[in-house]
């Protein structure tokens, strides 16, 4: 995955990272997008959206109308929240200056 860096809101020498797991969430993902936006403007360095492989709304064209910078993975939920909150994880690690 090219993981990209939002620099268009610097706050500090901190980043912040915002990650979402999806799964059929075309309806509701641009206004949780926009909760995380100041002034027009993301409050957040990184976005990392995980979408389940079952989706099957308009979930991954909402990101990319709210946010085509997202870096966007695929995965299988298997019914583990856990597991799928880990996949995230190991994109977020990749991502330069991110520790945890």
């Amino acid at each position: 995955m090219n993981i990209q860096r939002n620099e268009s809101f610097r706050r500090t020498d901190k980043s912040l990272c915002l990650t979402f797991i999806l799964y059929n969430e075309g309806k509701t993902i641009g206004e949780a997008i926009k909760a995380f936006h100041y002034e027009g403007k993301p409050i957040y360095d990184y976005l990392v959206i995980g979408i389940d492989n079952k989706t099957d709304d308009n979930t991954l064209e909402e990101v990319k109308k709210y946010c085509p910078d997202s870096n966007i993975f695929f995965f299988d939920f298997d019914d583990d929240f856990g597991g799928s909150r880990n996949k995230a994880l190991k994109e977020v690690e990749k991502l330069e200056g991110v520790f945890h």
